[in-house]
């Protein structure tokens, strides 16, 4: 039955998608609309974003192609920071079940449907990451920001989590931050990184900042202002819940545990070390802690965030922090392996896969943090935060 509705002449169905008339401009190429799939016209005035730029300028190539020199004294060149959450300083427990929302009632405005907040664990040594990122000592060379592709009321708790609600960060930006129209805020594509953006309000550039982040896709415009660090994983979460429950004894160590946080059976996967042409020792598989003998040895937190320490002691000195790591500056410790050994075929964003590079700068976040007198925390008590 034809509506009473007409467009001209031309009379249309209710149930059946028919073209415009001659003359006036084809939408052929939405779907037709119908009861599930409706034209907005919000959505089509919408205005796109603008395009992504797919590689690094050319000034930024040349700003971190300047070689790096060494400070008299880091606060002669101020660094600043951007911090990445999620996978990067804690895990996010999925949103639970969609059953257990509250239900919208009507069409009351009043009537807020919020998703509930995530339960957050922040990854081990963040207590004393929080004491060195605002130690006095610190703050006299490092400002600190937090960057998230969360939306703000997420963002806000993971903040408040992580660093409390007194916390000494110069910024906190989430996604309404990210210049996204509104059909790009609200789903869950990939975002990028642009640290130039974050820069504007404060004076940083390429040579003073440094990205912390678990993808090295977000950096892909300044990739020599990136420090990649393993994701903080549910998997990787819960081998850190296994550390605070008493080791298993070593004639019990393939026999089932009761089950429960804290008490899984330990994989049987061993772990493997790899050379790769001469240069640092690749960890290929780590199911265990083995050592060079294929001795079991105590297991340990996840321990990124104190190599994290590591190279932040280092680039404090640094007057170019692009030029650093695009020299390969991670790689460069007092390793005798690496005198002699070329460092181009070594991937920056890999660097935690090779244990005497991951170990050095374990170890120099040890030492940082005890020249400052902060006490190396884990904070891990099984559920954390």
């Amino acid at each position: 039955m034809a509506s009473s509705s007409s467009w001209g002449t031309r009379q249309y169905s209710s149930s059946v998608y028919q073209p415009p008339p001659p003359g006036t401009t084809s939408l052929s190429h939405y779907p037709p609309p119908n009861r599930n799939n409706k034209l907005n016209s919000e959505s089509l005035d919408e205005p796109l974003p603008e395009p992504i730029p797919s590689s690094p300028s050319p000034s930024y190539l040349s700003m971190s192609s300047q070689p790096s020199t060494r400070l008299s004294n880091p606060g002669d060149a101020r660094k600043l920071i951007i911090l990445d959450l999620n996978g990067t300083l804690l895990y996010r427990a999925p949103p639970k079940s969609r059953d257990l929302y509250p239900r919208k009632r009507g069409r009351d405005p009043r009537y807020i449907v919020t998703r509930p907040l995530r339960t957050v664990y922040a990854r081990p040594y963040i207590p004393s990451f929080r004491k060195y990122l605002f130690h006095p000592e610190t703050r006299k060379w490092l400002d600190v920001m937090v960057w998230s592709s969360a939306q703000p009321h997420s963002v806000e708790d993971m903040v408040g989590r992580v660093f409390g609600k007194n916390s000494g960060l110069i910024a906190v930006w989430a996604r309404d931050t990210l210049g996204l129209n509104k059909a790009a805020y609200s789903s869950h594509l990939h975002s990028h990184s642009d640290s130039g953006h974050h820069r504007r309000p404060y004076l940083h550039s390429a040579q003073t900042t440094l990205l912390l982040d678990d993808s090295p896709l977000k950096a892909r415009l300044q990739p020599w202002n990136h420090f990649c660090v393993p994701e903080y994983s549910r998997e990787v979460w819960l081998r850190d819940g296994r550390v605070v429950a008493p080791p298993p004894p070593s004639s019990s160590l393939n026999e089932p545990t009761p089950s429960g946080f804290g008490s899984a059976p330990v994989e049987s996967a061993p772990s493997l070390e790899a050379e790769t042409d001469g240069g640092p020792k690749r960890e290929v598989n780590a199911g265990r802690n083995v050592d060079d003998n294929g001795e079991r040895t105590p297991r340990k937190y996840d321990e990124t965030i104190l190599a994290v320490i590591g190279i932040l002691d280092a680039i404090k000195w640094q007057s170019n922090v692009a030029g650093w790591m695009k020299a390969k500056g991670v790689f460069r410790h007092n390793a005798p392996v690496h005198s002699l050994h070329d460092l181009n075929h070594l991937d920056p964003n890999r660097w935690f896969q090779y244990r005497d590079v991951r170990s050095h700068w374990v170890r120099r976040g040890k030492k940082a943090l005890r020249e400052l007198g902060i006490e190396i925390e884990a904070g891990v008590t099984g559920v954390l935060l």
